[in-house]
């Protein structure tokens, strides 16, 4: 049980410590992905899986996510950003990835891990997003393939048909403390990949900055 973390050295893993991959390439920038694990129950399945997307969205990738548009729009630290959300049977895997330079990457981590360790979304910010998400299913997606790909894995995971107007339907009655409760657990799965080449005392910072 609990975390595993392990170090990547010419494709040989070994156990170190909790929380935090490193993987060796010879560049000048760092991928970085932020892994979260999260366990549906059979009785609440759907409403779960309706917070974890409104997360996803919140933190991530939605308009105005709260993580991008402060790192990488306003702050200019953070390029390919992306998340997705993977979904077996009742295990689901939320992966956050982005890229950063290598120079950047401990002042990037120490603001990312501030502002997720103090997230705390207030009722004016989550009903305004709660009612986007709600709004423009549609057009959150890149194009119609994406679209009518997430309707049917929404469908199969939820097992039962997720039109837009169900999902929006599902949405809108998501509470703000039910979604603080599943993110106060979701974040106590964290797990960090970091692949590209750090300063080794870059690596040493980082250890003490993840948690």
């Amino acid at each position: 049980g609990g975390n595993e973390i392990f170090t990547v050295e010419q494709n040989i893993s070994v156990p170190i410590e909790d929380k935090i991959c490193f993987n060796n390439y010879n560049n000048s920038v760092v991928d970085v992905y932020y892994s979260y694990h999260f366990t549906l129950s059979d009785e609440r399945r759907n409403e779960e899986l309706h917070c974890l997307e409104v997360l996803d969205s919140v933190l991530f990738k939605g308009f105005k996510a709260y993580i991008t548009e402060t790192l990488r729009d306003k702050k200019g630290l953070l390029y390919e950003i992306d998340s997705c959300m993977f979904v077996n049977d009742n295990e689901v895997i939320l992966l956050f990835e982005f890229t950063a330079l290598r120079y950047a990457i401990v002042k990037v981590i120490k603001i990312l891990e501030d502002m997720l360790n103090t997230f705390k979304m207030d009722e004016k910010y989550f009903k305004y997003h709660k009612a986007f998400m709600c709004d423009n299913i549609e057009i959150l997606h890149d194009n119609i393939q994406d679209y009518a790909y997430q309707i049917i894995s929404l469908s199969i995971e939820t097992k039962e048909l997720m039109t837009p107007e169900k999902s929006a339907e599902q949405l809108a009655k998501i509470s703000l403390e039910r979604i603080d409760e599943i993110y106060q657990k979701l974040i106590e799965t964290k797990q960090v990949y970091f692949c590209g080449r750090l300063f080794r005392r870059d690596r040493k910072e980082l250890k003490t900055l993840i948690k």
